[in-house]
């Protein structure tokens, strides 16, 4: 994960412990990608970011990076998709069958 600063205020932080229903909430009114997508993940994902990054790796950007190698493939590859390439979860593609014909 690329570095972000990490000075999360008590209510930040009680956000990634927070139950999934309230953390999405909090993630539509944050404009950073980055905190939008950890803030959609499942509880025990952010609360392992919590735990190794934030509370024990004190932000340390390597911390951050080390968390997210570390994630099992459909975490990672939704940070490439939300983050990096910038496609929300919810919207998805689909193929028209007229297009796929010859």
């Amino acid at each position: 994960m690329p570095p972000v600063e990490l000075n999360l205020t008590a209510t930040q932080r009680a956000m990634l412990a927070a139950p999934d229903q309230v953390a999405r909430a909090a993630a539509a009114m944050v404009p950073d990608p980055h905190r939008q997508w950890i803030l959609r993940q499942p509880r025990a994902v952010r609360r392992s970011f919590l735990a190794e990054v934030v509370l024990g790796g004190g932000g340390d950007p390597i911390a951050q990076e080390r968390w997210l190698l570390m994630q099992i493939d459909a975490v990672r590859h939704s940070y490439v998709r939300d983050v990096l390439d910038g496609e929300p979860a919810y919207v998805t593609t689909t193929t028209s069958p007229s297009s796929s014909s010859p």
